[in-house]
């Protein structure tokens, strides 16, 4: 029997087929050993064919899958960032992928288009962060801590859609496809299905309005307002929306 060995690249992609090839001649050694006196010669070789192949399965599913993700996740946490910071129209692909450390054309492998990515990167679970019961009496206070930690970094998607919305008719439907299929049911579990699309609205627009002069205009009052004094504040009011 002619033995051609596999021999793994360390640099290069794995040739598909020479795998297919090595497995098939790895079948074919193994009948040769019913017939063959050198048992152990074959069974040798057979067993170093084997090695070469999985050799070359760890080369093609361990490593790139391993170094696409982290590729994945440095692109999509350089978006978060932009979209953030200079929100959607004044964002590009090319940023994004210097702030990756990444060709731009890996952004279009991955992400599809800057529309995909901005999606992806504004994914949120609103319900997430607010806890399953809350005390008739506790509820706006809860509901203003738990809108504040969505906008103190817990969760990226809410401020670059907000910094976003008024320029990109993307993330303002985004915005309200949210309040649709995530405000709306989160209040209604907590006060009630009735009336509970205009008590999520008047929420948002509490919620919002805040975010939108703490996080993004900077108004100084609010910006340096405690915020335990900012809870007590908006939560009164959130309280009112809730319950009355």
């Amino acid at each position: 029997m002619t033995k051609r060995r596999l021999k793994v690249g360390r640099n290069g992609p794995v040739d598909v087929v020479c795998m297919v090839m090595a497995i098939s001649k790895i079948g074919s050694a193994w009948c040769e050993t019913q017939k063959s006196t050198r048992v152990d010669a074959v069974d040798t070789a057979v067993a170093l064919e084997c090695q070469h192949v999985l050799n070359y399965m760890a080369a093609m599913t361990t490593a790139p899958i391993k170094k696409s993700e982290r590729t994945k996740s440095a692109i999509l946490a350089a978006a978060r960032a932009a979209f953030t910071e200079k929100g959607y129209d004044n964002t590009t692909i090319r940023g994004i992928a210097a702030a990756a450390e990444v060709d731009p054309a890996l952004v279009m492998r991955y992400f599809g288009s800057k529309e995909q990515l901005f999606a992806m990167a504004a994914e949120f679970k609103l319900g997430g962060v607010f806890p399953p019961k809350i005390a008739r009496n506790d509820v706006g206070r809860t509901l203003a801590d738990n809108y504040l930690r969505l906008w103190e970094g817990e969760e990226p998607g809410l401020p670059l859609l907000l910094r976003s919305a008024a320029s990109s008719e993307q993330a303002a439907e985004r915005i309200r496809e949210i309040f649709e299929k995530q405000t709306v049911p989160l209040i209604a579990s907590i006060a009630g299905k009735a009336g509970a699309r205009e008590r999520a609205a008047l929420v948002v627009s509490q919620t919002l309005g805040m975010a939108l002069c703490r996080y993004i205009l900077k108004i100084p009052p609010l910006v340096d307002m405690p915020r335990e004094k900012l809870v007590e504040e908006i939560g009164r009011t959130l309280q009112r929306y809730m319950t009355d």
